[in-house]
């Protein structure tokens, strides 16, 4: 089921799936997982039709782990409306979790953020009672992300498709929004809110140091798994997908 959110600049995509095994007897799982992928991997080639879902994988996740599951498209990427901002992303995921605990009936939501959206879902889950656990995979351990100035991360993101504000005060701003959501206040926060890290031992853009520093040091939590000859992204990987199912299969008991 494809779903529009009202956002700030028009409206979010959002794709929610159900082939868990409460479907067969009309009754809405217990636990939902909400996932963003952030930017797109790559560029959009002309003639080809970008998978900003990957629902296959998503219809995966939900069998196997017994959930149901859903894939938000945030601001500024793919057809959802508007332009990213580091706080628009993290309201978009916000209202993702309101539309699957209100209209679909889900009690409870793990966030699951990938790369540079990891930062949104710790900051998120840190205040919402409903979202009971937080998984980031390649995770934005430190700020600046990937050591980049705001012109510097808006060039990257304006190659991958990302739609970006014009007005060079709202790169501005990126700063001060960005420290709003800093993963060494969020991560210590989370208290007793399960955290499942996932990053590739390959990863040269997030230092395996930086990642072990954040759960270690400043937060004191957390389930690190290190995949193997792993790179920078993991999205299509499916060793990360079974440590999800698995991961999600214990928090829904």
């Amino acid at each position: 089921m494809l779903v529009k959110l009202p956002t700030a600049g028009g409206d979010c995509e959002m794709l929610v799936v159900d082939e868990s095994r409460s479907r067969a007897s009309n009754q809405v799982p217990e636990l939902g997982a909400l996932l963003c992928y952030g930017a797109p991997a790559a560029a959009r080639v002309a003639g080809v039709t970008a998978d900003y879902f990957l629902d296959e994988q998503v219809k995966r996740l939900s069998s196997t782990a017994d959930v149901l599951a859903a894939v938000l498209v945030p601001s500024g990427v793919g057809n959802s409306d508007g332009n990213f901002s580091p706080l628009r992303w993290r309201q978009d995921l916000a209202n993702a979790v309101e539309y699957l605990c209100s209209e679909v009936g889900v009690p409870e939501v793990c966030l699951v953020g990938y790369e540079l959206a990891s930062i949104q879902v710790l900051s998120l889950a840190t205040d919402l009672e409903r979202v009971v656990g937080v998984v980031t995979i390649s995770t934005i351990a430190s700020l600046p992300p990937y050591g980049l100035t705001n012109e510097s991360l808006g060039e990257q993101l304006k190659s991958l498709g990302v739609s970006l504000p014009t007005a060079a005060a709202a790169l501005d701003a990126w700063t001060g929004e960005f420290a709003v959501l800093d993963p060494a206040r969020s991560a210590p926060r989370l208290g007793r809110k399960p955290w499942l890290v996932i990053h590739g031992q390959d990863d040269e853009a997030i230092p395996e140091a930086q990642v072990r520093q954040l759960l270690e040091e400043v937060a004191g939590i957390g389930e690190l798994h290190m995949i193997t000859a792993g790179g920078e992204s993991l999205r299509a990987d499916p060793r990360v997908l079974a440590l999800l199912a698995g991961w999600l299969d214990r928090i829904r008991g």
